[in-house]
């Protein structure tokens, strides 16, 4: 089998560069996001809090997906990238589902879908 080091070389820069800036901006939407899921979960007698943290979930992940929407991916990461992205959609669908008061059945359908997209980049990128 014939090793190209230079080329191989460039990917894993390319793979550790994603990884970095990836790492830096999900620390810096998670610590917000964090939080209010913490506080959106635990709030169970104020329906209108609960909605208010709704909307403002919808916002940070949707602030979220748009700046992961600016990172520069390696091609060969474009299946993660792809899971990551969904993953960040659907936690949008969830809580502007919740605001307009959507189904239960509907709401755990869409976590579920999150979920698993969550896990399937996890799963790619610990597998390069």
């Amino acid at each position: 089998m014939k090793v190209d080091r230079k080329k191989d070389a460039e990917k894993i820069k390319s793979f550790r560069d994603f990884q970095k800036n990836y790492s830096n901006l999900s620390t810096r939407h998670l610590n917000n996001i964090n939080g209010l899921v913490r506080s959106f979960e635990n709030e169970i007698v104020n329906l209108d809090s609960k909605l208010d943290y709704a909307q403002s979930l919808e916002e940070k992940y949707s602030s979220f997906l748009d700046d992961l929407s600016g990172l520069d991916v390696p091609a060969f990461l474009n299946p993660a990238y792809r899971n990551e992205c969904e993953h960040l959609d659907k936690e949008k669908q969830f809580y502007a589902g919740f605001s307009t008061l959507m189904q239960p059945e509907e709401l755990k359908s869409i976590g579920n879908e999150s979920e698993m997209l969550h896990d399937n980049f996890l799963r790619e990128m610990h597998s390069i």
